[in-house]
């Protein structure tokens, strides 16, 4: 495989949140209570009589989040060596985002991101862009889901970052979101260097516990990380099997300086180019699993040690996209079918997805 980092876990065990964010990480009560029994799960859940119904709802999204976590990333670039005591903030990532933006721009989004949350997803992903923050704090309040429990990732467009950010907070009714991506390349064009510094101020006020990037190519990278105090720690690019191999030098820069990679079109093979090349593996592999072809191509990205942003108005479809947690890896063998069936684009414009 091209590109599997070693952050990424085997296992999800849950990690606290440390460093720079200011924000509280102690384990309440009720996390008390769970970790003293038996693991996590929905059966035992539901017979512990000890929890109201609010609570096992919550402790359940909790252990459907921890099934499938990035492993930990850093982002702040070390000064002289790579020890623990260069690094700012330590924030594990829920692997899995529910994405506000593509058909969801534009609209009230607040009883999808509840029933996201609902169904099993811990990290919503939202933009100043999509201009529908507002009702992605109203589904997050509606959710009822604890603030610790949960994994908020925005993006700048434009404005002056600190009044942009700022706004974005009170629009989802927050004191801080957990990853700020700047959203496009083009957004900060005049001045990376400037734009990025004012990025890491936020990041150390405590408005942002991380900060990353979004459609960025290895030039842009490159601009960024000339001056910078804290590295990227994530970049959100288009990403699937069909351009994956047009990828390679960006998630070989990536992999190189630690920048988690989180991919907002693995779904393109279906939802684009239905009947590609692709199609043929996928299937055979669905079939061998007993399993959606979705599913098969999220099981690609997790083989990857990619992150993933996907939307859906179904809730079962939600379900089957955080199962993917409890589900066997791909073969080797099915990977590689998967990546060579992707090099032969269906068509033009695949890298454009």
């Amino acid at each position: 495989m091209l590109f599997k980092p070693s952050s990424y876990l085997d296992s999800f065990p849950p990690v606290p949140v440390t460093g720079g964010s200011k924000r509280r990480s102690g384990i309440t009560g009720i996390d008390k209570q769970l970790q003293s029994t038996v693991p996590i799960t929905p059966t035992s859940l539901s017979y512990n009589l000890s929890l109201t119904e609010n609570q096992r709802r919550n402790a359940f999204r909790k252990h459907q989040a921890e099934r499938w976590q990035l492993g930990q990333f850093s982002s702040r670039v070390p000064r002289s060596t790579t020890t623990a005591a260069n690094l700012n903030v330590v924030l594990q990532m829920p692997a899995i985002a529910y994405g506000t933006g593509t058909a969801l721009r534009d609209q009230d989004v607040s009883n999808w991101v509840s029933q996201a949350l609902d169904a099993g997803f811990s990290h919503i992903d939202a933009a100043q862009m999509y201009n529908n923050e507002e009702s992605v704090g109203i589904g997050i309040r509606k959710s009822g889901m604890e603030r610790r429990d949960l994994f908020v990732t925005t993006k700048y467009h434009l404005g002056d970052i600190r009044e942009a950010i700022q706004t974005s907070l009170r629009k989802l009714g927050l004191d801080h979101v957990d990853l700020y991506l700047v959203h496009i390349p083009d957004a900060v064009k005049n001045d990376f260097g400037g734009a990025w510094r004012e990025f890491e101020k936020i990041q150390e006020d405590g408005l942002v516990r991380s900060i990353g990037v979004s459609n960025f190519d290895v030039g842009h990278l490159e601009e960024i990380m000339k001056t910078a105090k804290i590295k990227p720690a994530v970049n959100q690019i288009s990403l699937n099997p069909y351009n994956y191999a047009s990828k390679k030098s960006l998630l070989e820069y990536a992999e190189q300086h630690g920048i988690v990679i989180q991919a907002f079109s693995i779904l393109a093979p279906m939802t684009k180019f239905p009947g590609g090349p692709v199609d043929t593996p996928v299937n055979a592999a669905a079939k061998r699993l007993g399993v959606d072809p979705a599913q098969v191509l999220l099981l690609w990205a997790k083989a990857k040690g990619i992150g993933i942003v996907t939307t859906s108005m179904n809730k079962e479809r939600l379900k089957d996209y955080i199962a993917i947690g409890d589900l066997p890896p791909l073969t080797e063998e099915e990977i590689e079918a998967i990546d060579e069936a992707g090099a032969k684009a269906p068509g033009p414009g695949v890298d454009a997805i």
